[in-house]
């Protein structure tokens, strides 16, 4: 056993120190600190599957999402897969997200993009007559790679990050990861996201929002698993994440899923917290939905395409 944990205890602690080496080391995982970090939408993550499962995902990534959850999922990818998410947000709020990853002899190759649109918003001067309208929106574009190294799964992404209020700032991020196969059962995962430099705005930079992540699979029967995360970001408090997956074949290449999951991270808004999601697989092509109550703020539901050739 402490041979199997030897490669992820030192992959644990290159993303821990990481994470210190990026600034995480004067975070004081305190709700005191919300607020204090820019670019937020990269808290948003692509996946109907994932988001159904409230967001356990960094140990369970295997998808072409994994670009976002956990890059070192992309290892996992047996072929090359593509993945298209739509989100239907509060307050004419919409999410996109493309991805496409090809596995090669030297590793997998994987690139994404997702978009968040704020709609038109009505500018208005100091007497409260409009002047016009802007169309705010945050864009990430990011590539990446992983591979298996000595049975563990390795991977970088490289983000580039723009986001528009009246005028454009930018930015560039690396996000790590790491996923470990302790047993056929269980497998472990470790993540570091968005360390980089600051977004900045009319000449002040601000900081984006640091994550350290760490988590477990479990697959007690083989159409059923349970996953959990621990959440360390540098702009909040410690959250956990928790989910659960549940598929059956229903025959001719028909498999259906239930999905369930619940995270702390907005436990104070009514109702909030909660996940649940809906997934038919047919031969190479998965249809996923995610349905999350956000309390007063609305209701959030997404839909995945994703396939696989």
């Amino acid at each position: 056993m402490k041979n199997k944990l030897k490669p992820l205890t030192l992959l644990l602690a290159a993303l821990f120190g990481g994470a210190v080496y990026g600034g995480a080391a004067n975070a004081a995982f305190s709700a005191d600190d919300a607020g204090t970090a820019a670019a937020q939408f990269l808290k948003t993550g692509p996946g109907a599957r994932a988001n159904g499962m409230g967001e356990a995902f960094t140990a369970a990534a295997d998808d072409a999402t994994a670009i976002y959850w956990n890059p070192a999922g992309l290892a996992r990818l047996p072929g090359q897969e593509v993945s298209f998410t739509h989100a239907l947000m509060f307050d004419d709020i919409r999410y996109e997200w493309a991805s496409y990853a090809r596995p090669t002899a030297i590793g997998t190759f994987a690139a994404g993009v997702q978009y968040l649109s704020y709609g038109d918003i009505t500018t208005r001067d100091a007497f409260g007559t409009g002047t016009g309208s802007i169309s705010p929106g945050d864009l990430c574009a990011t590539l990446a790679y992983a591979r298996n190294v000595l049975g563990l799964g390795a991977g970088v992404s490289f983000k580039y990050i723009s986001s528009k209020i009246q005028h454009n700032a930018s930015a560039a991020a690396v996000d790590a990861g790491a996923q470990y196969a302790l047993s056929p059962e269980i497998d472990l995962g470790a993540a570091l996201q968005n360390a980089g430099s600051g977004l900045k705005y009319g000449g002040k930079s601000d900081p984006l929002p640091l994550m350290v992540k760490a988590g477990a699979a479990y697959h007690p029967l083989e159409n059923l698993a349970l996953a959990a995360d621990v959440v360390m970001p540098s702009d909040n408090g410690v959250y956990f994440a928790g989910g659960t997956e549940y598929t059956r074949k229903l025959g001719a290449g028909i498999t259906a899923a239930v999905r369930g999951g619940y995270n702390t991270i907005s436990k104070d808004l009514d109702g909030s917290g909660f996940a649940l999601g809906l997934g038919l697989k047919y031969k190479s092509l998965d249809i996923d939905y995610a349905y999350t109550p956000l309390g007063s703020l609305g209701d959030t539901s997404r839909f995945s395409i994703g396939a696989r050739f």
